[in-house]
């Protein structure tokens, strides 16, 4: 911080308590520059609604992935299932092929 901003710093303090106009004038200054209160206020309630909503959709992305787990194990049963078939169908084949040898 340079020394101008030090001098400022320690001045201040006494201007905001002995000049009422000073006191307006650095009160503008902040408005225009800073959020005041309700606005802070306002910024806060908005995050807890984003985080309301962020949590609904992480509830959501958990039932999601519980629904796409279960199918994930329906889907191994039924590739279980269809290699099974598809070994049945094998053998069927070969025992067909193994009684048109013997017409």
């Amino acid at each position: 911080m340079g020394t101008e901003a030090e001098e400022i710093l320690k001045k201040l303090p006494d201007l905001i308590r002995k000049d009422e106009e000073f006191r307006i004038r650095l009160f503008g200054i902040f408005v225009e520059h800073f959020p005041v209160r309700e606005e802070y206020i306002e910024i806060l309630r908005k995050l807890e609604e984003h985080d309301k909503k962020f949590e609904e959709m992480l509830a959501e992305l958990r039932e999601h992935r519980k629904i796409l787990e279960r199918h994930d194990k329906k889907l191994e049963g039924h590739d279980k299932k269809f290699e099974e078939i598809v070994a049945e169908l094998k053998e069927h084949r070969r025992i067909l092929e193994k009684h048109d040898k013997k017409f």
